[in-house]
């Protein structure tokens, strides 16, 4: 047996290359390292149906306790990595020890953006993160009658349908002048804030958060433009940055992820990174994509490369979120388009947004909308011979069009 594969962060990213490197016959040791205690658990759910008080736990974790002893991945919970030795092949962990590998992966995801305002360590503010974050959050909601969210992003708009759902005033705040700014069209942007506003959540857009003020708790938010919101609970949304503590030790500069080759592999031939901290090479820009598809598939590229099989098949990002009831499901990332089809769907919440460069479909947004994801998807895998000007035409229906084969 030779020395094990050594995995830091038991993300989503972390226990698929786990999975990923068992199921295609990686037979010497997995060590997976992660500093948080316990069985690792899911991120989606998080800021959705895990801030119910009846959420089972269980239904968090990514895999059982006992499919880490079935698979034979060995999970060192509750414990951090304080260095890597890239020409010794080791890591050393905050208990002292050193642990030797013969290929290593960092999966070490994303850590939250923390608010810097007056007021921004107030009991009533929360972050939607960890478990232990989500743990305090539901535990201080029986205070809680008013809720500012801060980021109209989708952590903060899930969060937001989800209190309302509970039963909460709940007013988003979101700095740029539309929701989902970074990683929406605008004709989605739109959608949803129409949506919010019709479930009844206050939208306040184009302006920061000022100051948090209060006395024993959070009592107010005082907006950039001076608008005054009470609230006994502030929820930060505002984004996300790498986790890279650990890059000093790598020959990478970049602070906005690592840079990796197609196969995962950063600077280090027999060290990957995948998941959040990954810069992968898409065929449509260098990036860090935030999805759990993305971790399942850099884990796969990493997985497949270390065991010396042929890369898994190229598949285009997808994400969803769910909001009040309805389900987003998207394709592609719309980072460079020149126009916007909006098709609605038969429900009255029910719409998509395809966004193209010339004729080229950059990506496609659907809301309670299976058969234009379903149509999106099959464009990206280039499965079907639909053309623009057939969704261009509103007579066309989608499911149809998703039916037919190239």
């Amino acid at each position: 047996m030779g020395d094990p594969f050594v995995i830091i962060g038991a993300s989503h990213a972390g226990v698929s290359l786990a999975s990923s490197l068992r199921q295609r016959g990686w037979t010497d040791g997995i060590v997976l390292i992660e500093r948080q205690k316990g069985t690792p658990v899911q991120r989606p759910p998080l800021s959705k149906a895990a801030l119910k008080m009846d959420w089972p736990l269980e239904r968090n974790y990514i895999q059982s306790a006992k499919w880490f002893e079935k698979a034979d991945v060995q999970l060192l919970d509750g414990t951090s990595v304080t260095a890597i030795d890239p020409s010794g092949r080791s890591v050393s962990t905050g208990a002292g020890e050193t642990i030797a590998w013969s290929k290593l992966a960092l999966a070490t995801g994303a850590i939250p953006r923390r608010l810097t305002c007056s007021g921004h360590d107030f009991k009533g503010v929360h972050y939607v993160r960890v478990l232990a974050d989500v743990e305090a959050l539901r535990d201080d909601l029986g205070a809680v009658e008013k809720a500012v969210i801060v980021g109209g992003g989708y952590i903060g708009l899930e969060v937001a349908a989800c209190l309302k759902g509970l039963g909460k005033d709940v007013t988003v705040i979101e700095m740029a002048e539309r929701l989902l700014a970074r990683v929406a069209t605008p004709a989605m942007s739109a959608f949803f804030h129409g949506l919010h506003e019709r479930h009844g959540v206050g939208l306040v857009v184009g302006t920061a958060v000022d100051r948090i003020e209060g006395g024993s708790r959070v009592e107010r938010v005082v907006t950039s433009s001076g608008e005054t919101i009470e609230c006994d609970a502030v929820v930060a949304g505002i984004g996300v940055v790498p986790d890279l503590g650990l890059l000093s030790f790598l020959d990478e500069q970049d602070e906005n992820g690592i840079p990796v080759s197609a196969a995962c592999q950063t600077s280090h031939p027999d060290i990957y990174a995948i998941g959040d901290i990954a810069k992968y090479p898409w065929p449509f820009a260098r990036m860090r994509v935030e999805s759990i598809h993305n971790a399942q598939f850099t884990a796969a590229v990493a997985a497949h490369h270390a065991l010396g099989l042929d890369p898994p098949s190229y598949e285009a990002p997808w994400f969803w979120s769910d909001q009040h009831g309805g389900k987003l499901q998207s394709v592609g990332i719309p980072l460079d388009w020149d126009s916007v089809v909006w098709r609605a769907g038969a429900a009255e919440n029910a719409g998509a947004a395809f966004a193209f460069k010339g004729d080229t479909l950059v990506s496609v947004e659907a809301f309670d909308f299976v058969p234009a994801f379903m149509l999106g998807k099959k464009l990206f895998a280039g499965k079907s011979p639909v053309k623009r000007s057939e969704i261009d035409d509103a007579s066309n229906d989608l499911l149809e069009l998703a039916k037919r084969k190239v």
